[in-house]
């Protein structure tokens, strides 16, 4: 660091550090949040518990494949 930027940090003010920090700390926190749900929800989808969201106009290529357990006997589709 060069001397500019060391008086800087000195000419702030106690609470100015806490609130960056505060703010680092609840963006990933915000972040986590999300990612919990997601996984969340895409191990209910894969449970069979909800279902996906489809479009209607999509193609039956476009669409996302039903779900069946692996050791089902059937083939996939």
């Amino acid at each position: 660091m060069n001397n500019r930027m060391v008086a800087d940090l000195g000419r702030r003010l106690p609470g100015e550090l806490m609130i960056e920090v505060l703010a680092v700390i609840g963006c990933l926190l915000l972040m986590v949040l999300f990612l919990v749900g997601s996984l969340q929800y895409f191990r209910r989808i894969r449970d069979g518990r909800a279902d996906p969201l489809v479009d209607p106009s999509w193609t039956a290529d476009m669409r996302p494949p039903s779900p069946r357990h692996l050791d089902s006997p059937d083939p996939p589709r």
